[in-house]
């Protein structure tokens, strides 16, 4: 189960509600919050905001539980960001240790963690 199957989950057992409910109130089938649920599928990001509201729960937290950024957090590069997010099982392993030490690298750098003369 994914963080963000197992959020909506317990909050719609929460409110008390089945799957139906929630999809109703989201706009989905209820196959699809069951996707959701047991990790099979994540929300797409037009969903998430509503499923927010459904649920009564924080729309950044859940965009983040769910791989997005949170619109209010949006950049020209974020579309790039969730292209490789969503994008990251189709990798080889060659390439995921590109990309990982190539985020690593900058990162190091942005928290001043590279030694000078150090690209």
């Amino acid at each position: 189960m994914s963080l963000i199957g197992e959020a909506v989950k317990i909050r719609r057992e929460e409110l008390g509600w089945g799957q139906e409910e929630l999809a109703r109130r989201v706009g989905v089938g209820q196959q699809t919050v069951s996707r959701w649920e047991h990790g099979l599928a994540g929300p797409r990001r037009e969903h998430v905001a509503r499923l927010a509201d459904a649920l009564g729960l924080e729309s950044r937290h859940l965009h983040r539980l769910a791989g997005f950024l949170p619109p209010e957090e949006a950049s020209p590069s974020t579309e790039v960001v969730h292209a490789v997010y969503a994008s990251v099982t189709e990798l080889t392993d060659q390439e995921l240790l590109l990309v990982l030490d190539r985020v690593w690298q900058e990162y190091r750098r942005r928290q001043g963690l590279t030694p000078p003369g150090v690209a």
